[in-house]
């Protein structure tokens, strides 16, 4: 997220001197409600960039992340920050809080304002994908409340497919779910929302 006067490198080598000239709207309005920024972290798709390195997971060093939220995503996991805010296309509030055991909220597109990004949200796709959400290491959910969907196939040539034991504790945890809270889990149909991650 761009804060004016800060590095906007984005962990590119090439960007090493960019200075942000403007505010990304999302923290213009926390700063609006009180929040105190305190830092700026590291990204990529695991956590690691060669700019400034690699970030250690707070719980294993030898482990990743996750990315590209996974800077904020290991400071708040090491109580370094109360929350932090990550963008998520594909997976980068998702992963990064699963890797850190943390809480995060990839929102639907545009709840939060998402303009004043780098890179910003030019295409279509990325504009109906982009969203900026919040990443904490408690959070009270009501189970019952939200729509559930699973997927447990995904039908791309850079993904591997499931081995029988994660299919069968993927399946427990559907059945968990249905069981404890009484609430029907979907199928998540993916060719019928091509652009949905």
């Amino acid at each position: 997220m761009q804060f004016i006067g800060f590095h906007n490198s984005t962990g590119i080598a090439a960007r090493e001197n960019i200075i942000a000239t403007e505010t990304a709207t999302f923290v213009e309005n926390m700063l609006k409600s009180g929040v105190i920024l305190l830092c700026n972290t590291n990204i990529k798709f695991s956590g690691q960039n060669s700019l400034y390195g690699t970030t250690n997971n707070p719980y294993n060093l030898t482990r990743i992340v996750g990315g590209s939220s996974g800077g904020a995503g290991c400071i708040v996991s090491a109580t370094g920050v109360p929350f932090g805010v990550g963008a998520d296309i594909g997976g980068s509030i998702r992963m990064s809080s699963f890797i850190n055991g943390i809480f995060g909220h990839k929102t639907l597109p545009d709840i939060g304002p998402n303009d004043r990004q780098y890179p910003s949200h030019s295409d279509n796709q990325q504009k109906y994908m982009l969203a900026t959400g919040p990443m904490c290491r408690y959070t009270h959910v009501d189970l019952s409340k939200p729509c559930y969907f699973y997927v447990d196939e995904v039908d791309a040539y850079c993904v591997n497919k499931l081995d029988p034991e994660q299919k069968l504790a993927h399946r427990q945890v559907v059945q968990h779910f249905e069981n404890t809270y009484k609430i029907h889990v979907t199928r998540f149909n993916r060719r019928r929302y091509p652009v949905s991650l």
